[in-house]
C-alpha cells in the first residue's frame, strides 16, 4: 500500500469554485499521463501498491485535474476525498488500513491548511476537526509524525560524545537545505510545518565520516528528556509513547547494561541550567527590550537574556591606528537571524545564537563559512533577536532549553564579542559569540551615574584586513562592497574636515567682530 504525501505540495491550485468530476478527470489524466504510471500516479493520494499499477482501479482519492495541460489541484477533490476518509460512500471500508488513513488525514489536513490561508477563510477545515472535537489534540495527532527509520541506522561507539546542537547544525550542512533528508536524524517531526527547523525535535543521530549514524548516548538523552528529565518535550502522547518504544528497542540493539553505564557515567555539563527555562519562550523576549542605557549582558533566573552587543560611537580596542566602530545593519540583521524558534503563543520569532566553547572564525572567511564555523565548533547557548536603539545594538532572548549549567555559567562570566563579515549589504552581523578579550566596552550605570560594570563586545573585520585576503579569497561582491566602504568613510572624512573649517571660520569671524 502507498500513500502519496508529497506531489500535491508541487501542483497549482485551481479556483475554489471549480467543479470536478472523478470519472472525467481520470480519463483525462490517462490520456494526459500517456501511459506513465508515475505521472498518473502523482494524481492520487492512495494507490495499492499489490495491484498493477498500470490499472485505474489501482488508485483512489484523486485530487487534482488536467488542465490546460497543466496538473493542477482541485479544492473541491480534496473537500470530496476528506469527506470519503469521514465515511461518506462507504468510506473505503475494507480498502484502507486505519494507519493509512490516518496518514491521509494528517495529509488532508495539510492541504486544508494551505486553503483556509488561501483563502482567509477559518472555516475551511477538515471534517475530523469540525463540531466537539477538541480541535488542537486532533490536528497534533495528524499533523505529528514518528521517525521508526532511524531505528536501523549504522551505530556509533557507545563512548562517543553527544552535542545536540551541534549534530543539528551537521545534520542540515549534511542534508544540503533538504526537509526531508534533515528529519531522518530526528525521532520526531511536526510535518504541519515540515520546512521549519523548529519542527524537529529529539535528534538521535549524527553525521559521521559523511554517514548518518545512531548515537547511542542520544538515545539515552531522548529516554531521560521522555521520562521527565529536563522539562520533557512537548509532543502528542501517543508519539511520546511510540517513541518510548523505539528507544526501549534501540537500547536493547546496543546492550541495555551498557545504556545504563552511559547513563551512570553522563558528566555534569548535560545537566541544564534550569527546568524553569522555557521550551517556547515568551513571544515578548524577542523583541525590543527599551532599555535604557548602555547595558551588559543579563541572564534572568527564568533564562531570558538582554543587553547591548555593542555600542554606538565607541572605537574597537583591536584596530589600532583608526577608530572602527561597530556597524549598523542595512538588513535587518538577517544573516545573523538565520533560525526561527517557536514561542509560548505559537507564534514563530527569528533568532540567531549566542555560542560559547569556540573562538572566532578566520578571518580569511565569507559569510557563510563564518556562521558555520560557530555552529560546528561551538555550542549555542541562547537564541536572540538583535536590532538597534539609540545606544546601540541590542540582543534579546532566551537561553535554549538544553543549555548545560557549565555552559550558561560559562556564558554569565564572558563578555559578548561580534562577528562581522562582507555581505552583499555591506558589513553585517553574522555571529554572536561569549569571549575573554574585550572589543567595544559597554559601561553599564547606576541610578547616581557611576559606573556599574565594564564589559565588552564586537570583533570588525577592517577594509585592511580584508585587504590583506589572497585575491582569489575575496569574492567580485566583496571588493565591490568595500569600494563603496572606502567611498563612505572618505566621504565621512571630507564631510568632518569641511565641518572643521566652518567651526574655524566662526571662531575666527567672532574674534574679529563679525567682519
Amino acid at each position: 500500500m502507498a500513500v502519496n504525501s508529497s506531489t500535491w505540495r508541487k501542483l497549482p491550485i485551481a479556483p475554489r469554485d471549480t467543479p470536478f468530476n472523478a470519472d472525467h478527470a481520470i480519463a483525462r489524466l490517462q490520456t494526459w499521463a500517456a501511459g506513465s504510471t508515475g505521472q498518473f500516479s502523482s494524481a492520487f493520494l492512495w494507490r495499492n501498491s499489490n495491484a498493477p499499477a498500470n490499472n485505474k482501479n489501482s488508485y483512489r482519492l484523486p485530487i487534482a485535474d488536467v488542465i490546460n495541460g497543466r496538473l493542477t489541484m482541485i479544492p473541491h477533490a480534496v473537500f470530496t476525498a476528506a469527506s470519503i476518509l469521514s465515511g461518506a460512500h462507504g468510506g473505503l471500508e475494507g480498502v484502507l488500513g486505519e494507519e493509512e488513513k490516518t496518514q491521509i488525514k494528517r495529509v488532508i489536513t495539510e492541504i486544508y491548511d494551505v486553503l483556509q490561508k488561501a483563502y482567509g477563510d477559518p472555516r475551511v477545515v477538515p471534517p475530523w476537526l469540525r463540531g466537539g472535537n477538541k480541535e488542537e489534540q486532533v490536528l497534533a495527532s495528524l499533523t505529528a509524525a514518528v521517525n521508526s527509520s532511524v531505528a536501523s541506522l549504522p551505530l556509533a561507539d557507545t563512548d562517543r560524545t553527544w552535542d545536540a546542537g551541534a549534530a543539528r547544525s551537521r545534520l542540515w550542512a549534511w542534508a544540503g537545505g533538504d526537509y526531508r533528508k534533515y528529519r531522518k536524524g530526528f525521532l520526531w517531526w511536526d510535518s504541519a510545518n515540515p520546512e521549519q527547523k523548529g519542527s524537529y525535535k529529539l535528534p538521535v543521530a549524527d553525521v559521521i565520516d559523511g554517514k548518518l549514524t545512531l548515537v547511542p548516548r542520544a538515545v539515552n538523552a531522548v529516554a531521560s528528556v521522555l521520562g521527565g528529565g529536563r522539562g520533557g518535550v512537548d509532543i502528542p502522547d501517543a508519539d511520546a509513547s511510540k517513541i518510548q518504544g523505539l528507544v526501549d528497542r534501540m537500547q536493547k540493539r546496543f546492550g541495555s547494561e551498557t545504556a545504563q553505564e552511559m547513563n551512570d557515567s553522563t558528566p555534569d555539563d548535560s545537566t541544564t541550567a534550569s527546568s524553569q527555562v522555557p521550551i517556547r519562550p515568551p513571544a515578548e523576549w524577542f523583541s525590543d527590550p527599551m532599555l535604557q542605557g548602555p547595558t551588559p549582558l543579563a541572564i534572568t533566573a527564568d533564562g531570558q537574556v538582554t543587553g547591548h552587543l555593542a555600542l554606538w560611537n565607541v572605537c574597537h580596542f583591536g584596530i589600532r591606528d583608526v577608530c572602527r566602530m561597530a556597524p549598523k545593519s542595512r538588513s535587518g540583521y538577517k544573516y545573523f537571524m538565520d533560525g526561527t524558534v517557536l514561542t509560548a503563543d505559537g507564534s514563530e520569532q527569528k533568532v540567531g545564537k549566542i555560542t560559547v566553547g569556540t573562538g572566532h572564525a578566520n578571518l580569511r572567511l565569507g559569510y557563510v563559512p563564518a556562521a558555520d564555523h560557530y555552529d560546528n565548533t561551538g555550542n549555542a547557548v541562547a537564541i536572540v533577536a538583535a536590532g538597534e536603539d539609540r545606544f546601540g545594538i541590542w540582543v534579546h532572548g532566551a537561553l535554549t532549553a538544553d543549555a548545560s549549567e557549565t555552559r550558561v555559567a560559562e556564558l554569565r562570566r564572558s563578555p559578548l564579542s561580534g562577528d562581522w563579515r562582507p555581505t552583499p549589504d555591506g558589513l553585517e552581523l553574522v555571529a554572536a559569540l561569549a569571549v575573554n578579550s574585550p572589543g567595544f566596552p559597554i559601561v553599564g550605570f547606576t541610578a547616581s551615574g557611576e559606573i556599574q560594570s565594564l564589559v565588552a563586545a564586537g570583533m570588525v573585520l577592517s577594509e585592511e584586513e580584508i585587504a590583506a585576503l589572497a585575491p582569489e579569497q575575496v569574492a567580485p561582491d566583496d571588493e565591490v562592497m568595500l569600494q563603496r566602504i572606502n567611498a563612505y568613510d572618505q566621504k565621512v572624512a571630507g564631510l568632518e574636515q569641511k565641518l572643521r573649517g566652518t567651526r574655524l571660520r566662526n571662531i575666527l569671524t567672532g574674534l574679529n567682530g563679525g567682519k
